[in-house]
């Protein structure tokens, strides 16, 4: 009886073996890994050229932005003789001739990107000063350079209109503005979204006309 009793337990034991055993061979062991990914390193930038006289000095990098990657951000400009500080975002630089410049910026990780500026340097003297006609009116353009933002002091003798006309580089009329019923004195101001470069206003008042040059950082 005692052999019978065993012999069942036993079938028992086995019947409970294979009906885990499939569980136990096949069981598996999870590992979860948690990857700490930065943000997508790169920049936006809005203008990446200017013109300037010479002797004139320019900030670069005005209008970037970097963004993303791991931080602690470094800066290498080249060619660095004609600045100020090669390893900054914002140099200053005064370059004799039209100079491309080669911005790298390098985060924590040692990931990099690079921009380029183009600096033109109008070797013809720009300055503000006096515009004069005949000996009926007289115009001030200043400040020359600026940033599209400038203003035109008028003085001489009273006359009906005064008309002013902006041209580009190219003789593209860009705008037109007319001064009604001038009385001698006026100053114009003028604010415009114009790319950098050299530009011209003329000034026609009567049968007389003047010119002159002025610089949009």
């Amino acid at each position: 009886m005692n052999f019978i009793l065993n012999l069942q337990e036993m079938k028992k034991i086995i019947l409970l073996y294979l009906l885990f055993m499939p569980s136990l061979l096949f069981a598996q062991k999870v590992i979860t890994l948690t990857v700490n990914q930065p943000p997508e390193f790169g920049f936006s930038v809005s203008n990446t050229e200017t013109t300037i006289t010479k002797g004139s000095s320019v900030i670069l990098g005005a209008g970037l932005l970097v963004q993303g990657g791991s931080g602690a951000y470094s800066y290498r400009w080249s060619p660095g003789k004609t600045l100020n500080d090669s390893t900054i975002l914002h140099p200053s630089a005064t370059p004799s001739d039209t100079t491309n410049y080669l911005l790298t910026v390098t985060d924590k990780n040692g990931c990099s990107f690079t921009v380029g500026y183009k600096v033109n340097v109008n070797k013809q003297t720009v300055s503000a000063g006096t515009i004069q006609a005949g000996n009926n009116l007289e115009a001030v353009l200043f400040p020359n350079p600026n940033g599209g933002k400038f203003k035109i002091k008028l003085s001489g003798k009273p006359t009906e209109i005064i008309e002013l006309a902006i041209f580009s580089n190219n003789g593209e009329l860009i705008k037109k503005q007319v001064i009604r019923k001038f009385t001698g004195d006026h100053i114009e101001t003028l604010d415009l979204k114009l790319a950098a470069g050299v530009y011209t206003l003329q000034i026609m008042a009567g049968s007389e006309v003047m010119s002159r040059q002025f610089v949009i950082n």
